[in-house]
């Protein structure tokens, strides 16, 4: 407190304040559920995250969402780190920045982070359509950033990362070269947990020419970004392998189909006849302006409706392949059993729809969600439905209904 008097930062009323250097930042003490972690090692030690349990949630005073300094029992300062006062609800109540308490957090530790974020995909990716910054992964915890060529789209789910916005936003125009937009999209479910309000998104920077065109795995696709739809990166190989396994000129249904991504690829890799299904309406655009561009005439049909209603249409078998990419069920570690309990219950409705000898592929979008306890749900909804399968892969999930169960 004496350094900030000096320096003249005591007087300043904004708590933003707490972000610069380490005499100014507020600490969080480190419980003895801790158990004596050591996290002062390079990052990320012993692992990104601080668990309520281990912080002294109930001690804190300050506001809601900061960057402090963490300090162990031996009263050493640990690292820096973003603190949601939150924690009980979220579990995560601190993600470690760096092991350095005197890192700074400003446009300098922004520009290195992202600048090494996107050395390594400029090496990666022969498009510039990819994930540039992936969280963790990239050590900025909560901040996640896709590329589509010259348009930049920030996702932030991390309070104290979400009021340094403009800082990343700054950042990112310094390190990618010919940024035309920068989209902030502040609509993702999982700023929930920590209590932040939900923002449609909004152009930071730049202008947005309207629906923004992306190349994957050699076709087209359509998004508007603007209109709250998304692109998962991460799923770009396992689009491809869900058409490795589709039959020549085979049935497909693409259910929570999006932008297309995954019947799209069966259509125009194996001849595939797909029926695209999506409660978007954009997203049922998007397909039929993408099955236009990419000159794949009729064998692409769009169906604006429930994934649940569709299958309960269906009477009997008719499908090769059945796609089930649903967004996430799972908001809290609480939500586990409903989510598992969803999933069964989309596995026993599809299972009716996949012909014998057919492949059903599920995207289990939830990280808390384990493989054995999803797997037992899988099996336990093939079930159900009277069917029986097998798991031939888990990364993506595709399962082979092999026969019907009398």
């Amino acid at each position: 407190q004496g350094m900030a008097s000096r320096r003249g930062l005591a007087a300043t009323p904004s708590w933003r304040r707490l972000y610069s250097t380490a005499p100014t930042r507020p600490r969080v003490q480190l419980s003895r559920a801790h158990g004596g972690k050591e996290i002062r090692g390079q990052y990320p030690g012993a692992g990104p995250w601080l668990y309520s349990r281990e912080c002294s949630v109930a001690a804190w005073d300050g506001p809601p969402h900061a960057v402090v300094n963490l300090i162990d029992e031996s009263n050493r300062e640990a690292g820096v780190a973003t603190f949601c006062a939150y924690g009980r609800d979220t579990d995560v109540a601190a993600r470690l920045l760096d092991s350095n308490v005197y890192t700074k957090i400003d446009v300098g530790f922004f520009r290195r982070r992202l600048s090494a974020a996107f050395d390594l995909r400029k090496h990666l990716f022969d498009e510039p359509f990819y994930r540039l910054c992936n969280g963790e992964g990239d050590q900025l915890p909560g901040v996640y950033v896709d590329r589509y060529d010259s348009t930049l789209v920030v996702k932030v789910i991390v309070g104290a990362m979400d009021a340094l916005v403009p800082t990343i936003v700054e950042a990112l125009c310094a390190v990618v070269p010919g940024v035309a937009c920068v989209i902030v999209a502040g609509d993702a479910p999982e700023r929930n947990l920590e209590r932040l309000p939900l923002v449609a998104p909004y152009v930071a920077w730049g202008s947005y020419e309207g629906a923004t065109k992306l190349r994957e795995n050699d076709l087209s696709f359509v998004v508007d970004l603007l209109d709250g739809q998304q692109w998962d990166f991460s799923k770009r190989s396992w689009r491809s392998d869900v058409a490795d396994v589709c039959p020549s000129g085979g049935a497909v249904l693409d259910l929570y189909c999006g932008a297309g991504g995954f019947g799209m690829v069966c259509a125009a890799r194996r001849g595939a006849t797909v029926t695209a299904v999506d409660v978007d309406s954009g997203c049922i655009n998007g397909v039929k302006v993408a099955t236009a561009v990419n000159g794949l005439g009729d064998s692409v049909s769009t169906r604006h409706a429930r994934a649940f209603e569709v299958l309960r249409e269906i009477q009997e078998p008719q499908y090769d392949v059945v796609i089930l990419d649903p967004p996430s069920f799972v908001l809290s570690r609480d939500h586990l059993r409903e989510a598992y309990t969803l999933y069964r219950r989309l596995v026993t409705a599809a299972a009716g729809a996949v012909k014998v000898g057919g492949h059903m592929f599920l995207a289990l979008n939830d990280g808390r969600l384990t493989f054995s306890s999803g797997a037992e749900h899988f099996y336990e909804g093939l079930h159900r439905a009277g069917r029986t399968g097998a798991v031939v892969a888990t990364a993506p999930w595709i399962s082979r209904c092999t026969r019907s169960c009398r």
